[in-house]
């Protein structure tokens, strides 16, 4: 029903409105793990779904900087990574990308590197 789209449009403002002010990672992360499932079913490989993984992954990269590893689910960085090639590529040239997309880039191969290395 339209009142499913509705909550949807919530959630996913509340994502962009968290992730703008750089407040509530993991409630980002949540918020995107219910958004991303039902974004793909409705819409396949959109660029909704690729903002929202950017947000969830930026989150991610956020909680993990702040030393709160705990917080996110085993195998995050491996699940990020392949995600973020297919939504970087997706949204690379949006006008509306967000502005720390390259440093998202740098910061998850410097994460890989991290982790590689130990």
């Amino acid at each position: 029903t339209s009142h499913h789209y509705i909550l949807l449009e919530i959630y996913m403002n509340l994502v962009t409105l968290y992730a703008k002010n750089n407040e509530k990672q993991e409630r980002i992360v949540e918020l995107c793990d219910i958004l991303i499932p039902v974004l793909q079913k409705l819409e396949g490989s959109s660029k909704a779904v690729a903002f929202m993984l950017i947000a969830r992954i930026g989150s991610q990269v956020s909680i993990r900087r702040a030393g709160n590893e705990k917080l996110l689910k085993s195998g995050w960085l491996e699940e990020s990574l392949s995600n973020f090639e297919d939504a970087y590529t997706l949204i690379k040239s949006d006008v509306q990308a967000p502005d720390y997309l390259i440093d998202l880039k740098i910061s998850l191969t410097n994460l890989k590197e991290e982790k590689d290395s130990n």
